[in-house]
């Protein structure tokens, strides 16, 4: 009798890091969030791609993304969240690890407060006579800084596909973390005008929240975007 074959080792998860604002992070943990649009980068696509882009129509357009990989992975990998948080916090809450801006444990009115009444301190008590460690420590660290250590989020990627922006729907607006927002305005140079409805007041909240984002006008540009659909794995921390 034979020996039986080997079976091959199941390959490595990948894991790929992905920022969030602290309104979606709280989203992910309401779970009111399971899917991500990002802006395809100009160093995604092949250097023709742009000069034939407006000939070659959206089918071919979508044939030349379906060749790329998605810097967000691939179904089955992972993304483990980077979001604004402090180390620096042992002497505000030392049974912590970590802080997170958007649990709002630290919000910067108790921030003020805490340095007002320090300084009071200072005056009263003298300055080598008083000394707050959480007063000269603690700052918010940007999400851009955070290590793989810190991350107390993790989703695995369900689907991936490339699309238009506008192409998004009042369900996948939803899902998006959007809130419902009706007819808006938007304040400019020279006045206010209507901005009017895309015909769901999810889409809308979508809107308002993708040019917090990505800048006034963003979403008129309509840009390529990778939606990336996921689902919660973990929270640790």
């Amino acid at each position: 009798m034979g020996s039986p074959a080997p079976v091959a080792p199941a390959p490595a998860v990948r894991e790929r890091p992905i920022l969030f604002s602290a309104p979606m992070v709280k989203a992910l943990l309401a779970g009111r969030k399971t899917v991500t649009r990002r802006l395809v980068k100009e160093r995604h696509f092949r250097p023709e791609f742009h000069r034939r882009c407006s000939a070659i129509g959206v089918a071919a357009a979508l044939r030349e993304l379906a060749v790329l990989p998605c810097p967000f992975g691939q179904p089955g990998d992972r993304l483990w969240v980077r979001e604004t948080w402090s180390p620096d916090h042992r002497d505000v809450y030392p049974c912590y690890d970590y802080v997170y801006a958007a649990d709002g444990r630290v919000s910067d009115t108790d921030r003020r407060e805490h340095i007002n009444a320090c300084t009071e301190a200072k005056r009263e008590l003298g300055e080598r006579d008083f000394e707050c460690l959480a007063c000269a420590r603690f700052r918010w660290r940007p999400s851009i800084h955070m290590p793989r250590r810190a991350s107390r989020l993790t989703l695995e990627v369900v689907s991936v596909r490339a699309e238009r922006l506008h192409d998004i729907t009042e369900e996948d607006a939803k899902a998006e973390g959007a809130k419902p927002i009706g007819i808006t305005f938007r304040d400019e140079a020279r006045g206010t005008r209507i901005v009017p409805s895309l015909g769901g007041p999810y889409r809308d909240g979508f809107r308002i929240l993708w040019e917090s984002i990505n800048g006034a006008e963003s979403w008129d540009v309509n840009p390529w975007v990778w939606r990336v659909e996921f689902c919660f794995l973990s929270a640790t921390k």
